[in-house]
């Protein structure tokens, strides 16, 4: 790792950098909402006639998003999306994957379970144990904010960086992480904290 990468939770204040990391540091026109999608949210913008780019930083500013930056001399260089589990509609209804109700367990509403959706480091900062530091702060964090375990969701057989957005299985199993249910291409690693 870097000595000089530091990870910094997203603040409300910090819709500008949101917005500057991903249209123009990372070119990632997702934004990184998908997870957040609901039908109020697409009634929404279909209203305003406006794209997803115009509403993140009421996104961002209302704490719908949630995560981590990590920085590399002052500069930021990657992202994960980390929040708890049931304030991602995704994960609870399936909203956008057709109904994938299996990412969600009845046993998930009686404890507190923090989730690691989302990764992006840019390309020129791979390699260099940023995506390792995010998990860790979000794993530290989840701990001291009272969450019982953390969650990822990558795929089993990982694939190029796009496909890996989730994270590598390889960083979950080295943090600790088991496997909480196996599905025909990824899974769900969890660590008890």
């Amino acid at each position: 790792m870097p000595l000089d990468l530091s990870i910094s939770p997203l603040t409300p204040d910090m819709h500008n950098v949101y917005r500057d990391f991903f249209l123009n540091r990372a070119k990632a026109a997702c934004l990184c909402i998908h997870f957040h999608w609901n039908d109020r949210l697409e009634a929404k913008f279909h209203r305003s006639g406006k794209g997803g780019d115009e509403h993140i930083d009421e996104f961002v500013k209302t704490g719908v998003i949630r995560g981590y930056f990590a920085y590399i001399n002052g500069e930021p260089v990657g992202w994960c999306n980390a929040n708890d589990k049931r304030k991602y509609d995704e994960l609870r209804c399936g909203v956008l994957s057709d109904g994938r109700t299996e990412l969600w367990d009845d046993a998930d509403i009686d404890i507190k379970v923090k989730s690691a959706v989302c990764f992006l480091v840019l390309p020129e900062a791979r390699g260099q144990g940023v995506a390792t530091a995010l998990l860790n702060r979000v794993i530290t964090d989840a701990a001291a904010e009272g969450y019982a375990c953390v969650e990822g969701y990558p795929l089993i057989a990982g694939g190029d960086d796009y496909a890996n957005h989730h994270g590598p299985l390889r960083m979950f199993e080295n943090a600790g992480f088991t496997e909480y249910k196996r599905f025909k291409h990824d899974c769900i690693m969890r660590k008890y904290l």
